[in-house]
């Protein structure tokens, strides 16, 4: 039992959205919130990693002079603090010619102390060794009779680091993050997190950063975790800024963080919409753009980047534009028109028909005809051109609405409908975007996609008749598959023995490795599953020999 009697130190964490490369604005931040914890009586103000410059910096710390700009902004925060609270944040420093992903800890006008990250993630979506060398995992900061133990990111996923700071008398750690969402991620995070609380004993703050960066989201959830409690606590806001305030107390037993409000958990669902919504609104608001234009065709997955479009960016902001054909059904004329109305953007239609035929007429003046996949995919390059066209002439970005699983197969047209500055669904799989539809519609308490729209048998209308099954397995049994394949790295044998028929998956294998070339010219996408087709998860080569098949040995071979 926890005795009555205790010291107190008030940390405030930072779970705010920086941008990167933007020295002045987040310098400017960092101060704005170092005010706010001096007004407070913070005794500790802790700031994600990389907070000063961003997080992914990629090859731009290959530029020195970005890296020196940014230690220069670091001496002009420290001067400004007091003695009475401290400020820990993070940036990238040089020290002999070596790059350090580093803590820096501020106080009484000036640096008191630097700390470096030691284990440097070089998987998934992390390049880090490219770019850092190892600190020596020695991170303690004594303030206010407190001894601080400071972690950075990967330091606090792996033992070492943390036994090292209980080593060096560490009472607590503080573990900066910039740790990217991906699906059930937040679950990962406190299973890691619980592991470093039994290897010493030390209660820790996860500290996340939020916002999105190109094509990964940070989603925050930061939180607190006590070795005797054995549960997250203190936890925040996903997707959303949150600066919060967590009481360390220390009594005869050690140190613990006091218990107040946790945010409500997030579903599946939730989740991956809310990483798309913030991914998409980030990316036009720090590349400044402002407005959206889309192609509307009555299916899910244009009416799921339409209300993606919306949220992130205001109804206001998005153009819809319908451009039917000859195999457009007057069901998708009328549920386009619909779903527009019902989100309250700027409609418009305009037949591609004279476009289509007059590219037609003029391959036949060239010799040459138009058939099967020709004139499908003609439609659908006249369609990107003039959604381009618009582009050019408003200044609104053209979000392109392809799935992963279309992705996946190269069930896309270069130049028609993969034409776009962003994609939202780029790793949500079809049948993630059936349930996106249905949250959507669970949200607004009214059907803004309508049912119609969503238990359609989905089709690219290219031409009579035409249905998604024709060329693809149903989406219930693709996508497993693909699942399987692209997230997992199983092989044909392995995903039969999860009953999928054979030559179903030779069929999607093949497709998913022909499709290569068209992935490396697609537009930018947010990460959300495990393995997303982003350029530092996904690397295949173009060129590439290797087929799999799936041969039955008899029995008695076998044997």
């Amino acid at each position: 039992m926890r005795n009555k009697k205790y010291d107190e130190l008030i940390v405030m964490g930072a779970q705010v959205n920086f941008t990167v490369g933007d020295l002045e604005g987040n310098a400017q931040k960092h101060l704005n919130l170092y005010t706010e914890a001096v007004n407070q009586k913070v005794d500790v103000l802790v700031l994600p990693e990389l907070s000063l410059v961003g997080y992914p910096l990629e090859d731009a710390l290959k530029r020195e002079y970005i890296v020196k700009d940014a230690m220069k902004k670091a001496e002009e925060i420290a001067k400004q603090t007091n003695a009475k609270t401290a400020i820990v944040f993070g940036l990238p420093r040089i020290v002999d010619g070596k790059l350090y992903n580093s803590a820096y800890v501020a106080f009484n006008g000036r640096i008191q102390g630097c700390i470096d990250k030691t284990d440097l993630p070089n998987e998934e979506v992390f390049d880090e060794k490219r770019y850092f060398v190892s600190g020596s995992g020695s991170g303690n900061v004594n303030f206010k009779g407190f001894n601080l133990g400071v972690a950075i990111c990967e330091d606090v996923w792996h033992s070492r680091t943390a036994k090292k700071l209980k080593q060096a008398g560490a009472e607590v750690v503080l573990a900066m993050n910039a740790s990217p969402f991906q699906l059930n991620k937040h679950q990962l995070r406190c299973d890691v997190v619980r592991q470093r609380t039994v290897d010493t004993e030390l209660p820790v703050l996860y500290l996340n950063l939020v916002g999105g960066q190109d094509e990964i989201v940070f989603d925050g959830a930061s939180f607190t975790w006590d070795y005797q409690d054995q549960v997250a606590t203190n936890i925040q806001p996903s997707f959303e800024e949150s600066v919060f305030i967590v009481r360390l107390r220390r009594d005869q037993f050690g140190c613990y963080f006091h218990r107040d409000s946790d945010a409500k958990p997030l579903t599946e669902i939730e989740s991956a919409y809310k990483a798309i919504v913030m991914g998409t609104k980030d990316y036009f608001h720090k590349n400044g753009f402002k407005k959206a234009v889309l192609g509307l065709s009555g299916g899910v997955d244009s009416a799921a980047v339409l209300a993606v479009a919306c949220e992130a960016l205001g109804p206001e902001n998005v153009t819809a534009i319908m451009m039917p054909y000859d195999f457009t059904s007057p069901e998708s004329i009328e549920d386009a028109e619909l779903i527009a109305k019902n989100f309250g953007v700027d409609y418009r239609s305009m037949s591609i028909k004279r476009n289509v035929n007059a590219s037609i007429e003029t391959l036949h003046e060239g010799g040459f005809t138009v058939t099967g996949v020709t004139l499908e995919n003609l439609q659908s390059r006249e369609r990107g051109k003039l959604l381009m066209a618009v582009s050019n002439e408003t200044g609104a970005m053209v979000l392109s609405t392809g799935n992963k699983s279309e992705m996946a197969v190269g069930f896309c047209t270069l130049y028609g409908d993969m034409n776009g500055g962003f994609n939202p669904l780029k790793d949500i799989p079809k049948t993630m975007v059936f349930e996106m539809c249905y949250h959507i519609n669970k949200v607004a308490k009214f059907e803004m996609i309508p049912e119609r729209i969503i238990t359609r048998p989905p089709s690219p209308e290219l031409s009579a008749d035409q249905k998604d099954s024709d060329k693809l397995p149903p989406y219930e049994i693709l996508d497993p598959i693909l699942e399987a394949y692209i997230e997992k790295n199983h092989g044909v044998h392995e995903i039969v023995e999860e009953g999928f028929k054979p030559q179903t998956i030779v069929d999607v294998v093949n497709l998913v490795n022909g499709a290569e070339f068209k992935r490396r010219q697609a537009p930018p996408g947010v990460k959300v599953t495990s393995r997303s087709f982003i350029k530092s998860e996904w690397r295949l080569p173009l060129t590439n020999g290797y087929k799999q098949g799936y041969i039955v040995v008899p029995a008695a071979q076998a044997a």
